[in-house]
C-alpha cells in the first residue's frame, strides 16, 4: 500500500502542484527563442540545469519530446514516476551508478529525435559543478548544450547537498536559457576539459545573476540589462 501511494498518488500530487505554482507566480523567461529555432529545425539538444533548481523545469520545456537522465536512487523511482506527467521519458542512472547503459540509452533517445535533459553535478554533487557525463554525450550525439536555471525570489531552501530549493507563491520565478555550447567528436581531452567548465561557469552565471534579477520589480528587463555585468560577492 506504501509504495501504491508512493508511485502513483504521490506523483499526481507533485505534478498538480507543480503546475499550480507555476500559476501562483510571476514567472518570466530569458532566451527562449533560441531554444526554439532548434526546435522549428528539428535539431535535438541537450538541457542541462542544475540539481537543486529541478522543481520547477518541466514547466520551462519548450520542445516536442524528451528523455530525461535520474538517478538509480530509490527518490529516483519517485521522480521519474512525475516527469512522465509531464511527458518526459525517464532514463535510469548516474555518474555513480548505471552511467554507461543510461548514456547509450540517451544517445538511443537522440538518435530518435529526443531533446535529452540531465543535471550535471547529480546525483551527488558537489553542487554548480560539473561531472563530464554531459560533455560525453555532447562528444556522441553532436548536440548542443543549451543551460538553464531558474530562481525565485521566495523560495524554501533545504539543507541538502545541493541547497534544494522549492519556490513558494506569489513570489517572482525566472527562467533564463544561455547560449549553445557544441562538443564536436573531434575534441580531444584537455578541450573537452574545457567545455564543461564553459559550461559549469556559464550555468553559474546565469543563476546567480537570475537570483539577483527576481528581487527586482521586473526581472526579465532587469536581467536583460544587466547579464553581462559582473557580480560582486555581496550582490549574489
Amino acid at each position: 500500500m506504501k509504495k501504491f501511494l508512493t508511485l502513483s498518488v504521490l506523483p499526481i500530487l507533485a505534478s498538480s502542484s507543480i503546475r499550480l505554482l507555476g500559476k501562483m507566480m510571476n514567472v518570466g523567461t530569458v532566451g527562449g527563442e533560441k531554444v526554439d529555432t532548434f526546435t522549428r529545425k528539428g535539431t535535438p539538444i541537450i538541457i542541462a540545469f542544475w540539481h537543486g533548481r529541478q522543481v520547477m523545469m518541466p514547466l520551462a520545456y519548450r520542445g516536442t519530446s524528451a528523455s530525461i537522465l535520474i538517478s538509480q536512487h530509490r527518490d529516483g523511482e519517485i521522480i521519474a514516476t512525475i516527469m512522465k506527467k509531464f511527458g518526459f521519458r525517464a532514463i535510469r542512472g548516474s555518474s555513480s551508478r548505471g552511467g554507461i547503459p543510461a548514456l547509450r540509452k540517451l544517445v538511443g533517445a537522440g538518435r530518435q529525435g529526443q531533446d535529452l535533459v540531465i543535471t550535471p553535478d547529480g546525483p551527488r554533487g558537489p553542487a554548480r559543478q560539473i561531472q563530464m557525463g554531459v560533455i560525453s554525450l555532447a562528444k556522441l550525439t553532436g548536440f548542443p548544450i543549451v543551460p538553464l536555471t531558474f530562481a525565485s525570489s521566495k523560495k524554501k531552501v533545504f539543507s541538502s547537498w545541493d541547497s534544494f530549493q522549492i519556490p513558494l507563491p506569489l513570489s517572482n520565478g525566472l527562467f533564463v536559457w544561455g547560449d549553445p555550447i557544441w562538443v564536436t567528436s573531434k575534441q580531444k581531452k584537455d578541450d573537452l576539459l574545457q567545455q564543461g567548465l564553459l559550461l559549469e561557469r556559464e550555468l553559474n552565471r546565469l543563476t546567480d545573476h537570475a537570483d539577483l534579477a527576481v528581487r527586482q520589480a521586473d526581472p526579465v528587463t532587469y536581467y536583460l540589462q544587466n547579464a553581462n555585468q559582473e557580480l560582486s560577492a555581496s550582490s549574489k
